[in-house]
């Protein structure tokens, strides 16, 4: 099956839907294994009630993921998978490295670029699998700025703001 790649197009364009990032696992999930654990997630990314942010370092990363032939899909697959990606997202390469001292650190280093963009975008949700990053959701928490959560908490979160319960959606 052959990951969409325009679904995503005019609904994540919306500056009034809320900003989120992916961890690579995620995006996997997402658009490579079409994973049904998702599939509230892909729904709010189709019906615009949130967008995915990426930088240039989590764009590398998933890119050198989707390049290793051990994901046990075909070439073609992952390069669709890749190129629907660059479709999903808005790429926000701009950081405020002075406030990045103030964020928690990830144990997995490798995991700290998702953490900043989540932190620099102003996203609303780093949604992650990743058990390096779910132990900071408590502390990142504390700057109340954006929640780590897998994608049953992405999914109750966007169940309870898509009924307009909690916080306002972001203002254009």
């Amino acid at each position: 099956m052959r990951p969409p790649q325009s679904q995503f197009r005019e609904a994540n364009r919306s500056p009034r839907s809320w900003p989120i990032v992916l961890d690579t696992n995620v995006v996997l999930d997402l658009l490579l294994y079409q994973d049904a654990a998702v599939d509230l997630l892909r729904q709010s990314l189709e019906d615009g009630l949130c967008h995915v942010v990426a930088n240039a370092l989590t764009l590398a990363e998933l890119e050198d993921v989707l390049s290793r032939a051990t994901l046990g899909k075909t070439a073609p697959l992952r390069e669709a998978a890749r190129l629907a990606f660059l479709d999903l997202a808005r790429i926000d390469d701009d950081a405020a490295p002075e406030v990045l001292t103030a964020l928690p650190a990830c144990r997995d280093a490798s995991d700290q670029k998702f953490v900043e963009l989540a932190h620099c975008a102003r996203a609303a949700l780093l949604v992650t699998r990743d058990r390096a990053l779910l132990e900071l959701a408590r502390r990142v928490a504390t700057l109340g700025s954006f929640k780590i959560v897998d994608p049953m908490g992405a999914s109750a979160w966007l169940i309870e703001h898509a009924a307009g319960i909690g916080a306002e959606r972001p203002r254009a």
